[in-house]
């Protein structure tokens, strides 16, 4: 991969982490603090599978990469 698209894949990440911030409050007021961060550790822990699923097509690749950002 080229250097750009590697910093791209890595911005997403902190897109996805700016994103998080904004909702957050909110999230947790409708469902609980509980909850929310047992739903966010599911959701990491799905995430990491889709790194040793990023392989075949360049950008099939580059999209499980970018799911795959804390």
């Amino acid at each position: 991969m080229q250097p750009g698209l590697l910093g791209t894949i890595f911005a997403s990440g902190g897109l996805s982490s700016l994103f998080g911030s904004l909702f957050v409050e909110r999230i947790s007021r409708r469902f609980g603090i509980g909850p929310v961060i047992i739903g966010e550790f599911l959701l990491f822990a799905i995430s990491m599978y889709l790194m040793p699923m990023a392989r075949g097509p360049l950008a099939v690749a580059v999209l499980f990469l970018m799911g795959n950002q804390p």
